[in-house]
């Protein structure tokens, strides 16, 4: 036969069941947590592992790189200093025909341009009536006025400055 519990014995009971509920709780519990844990230091050391890995391959590749890079600049001077004998020739050159070319400019406009230290006052110029001859002034001659010494020097030395610039 079955025996109903009273009150008392229904409040142990419980309290009982509880527990062992409890109980069962926290071995659950704690058995996550362990899986959890070695889940966790399973990932990290396969974390470690390919950090090393990755490491050991970054040594490699700057090693790699190191010795590329140098290589490449060693074949770029070599490329440098076979261009520039054969360029400063032509530099060289293409300079000096520079340099002429700006002298004959300069000395040209030099005597074109009438020094202003020397330029003759309107009084100084007058017609003169000679029996073989007219002679006429310079306003009215509308010619190149003569070569002044002191205007070639000017050229003359500011070509110097030019060629001690370079």
């Amino acid at each position: 036969m079955f025996h109903h519990p009273d009150k008392f014995e229904e409040k142990i009971l419980k309290k009982i069941r509880r527990k062992i509920r409890n109980k069962r709780s926290a071995q659950e519990s704690r058995k996550k947590k362990r899986e959890y844990v070695d889940s966790l230091e399973g990932r990290m050391s396969a974390c470690s592992a390919h950090n090393l890995k990755l490491q050991r391959k970054i040594q490699q590749l700057e090693d790699t790189n190191s010795w590329q890079s140098a290589r490449d600049l060693l074949e770029q001077l070599s490329r440098l200093q076979a261009l520039v004998p054969n360029g400063s020739g032509k530099t060289h050159r293409g300079t000096c025909i520079l340099v002429l070319l700006l002298s004959f400019s300069l000395l040209i406009s030099a005597n074109l341009q009438p020094d202003p230290y020397s330029q003759p006052s309107q009084g100084e110029y007058t017609q003169t009536k000679v029996p073989s001859r007219n002679l006429q002034s310079m306003g009215e001659g509308r010619g190149v006025p003569p070569v002044s010494l002191f205007s070639v020097s000017r050229g003359i030395e500011a070509l110097c400055r030019m060629m001690e610039k370079l």
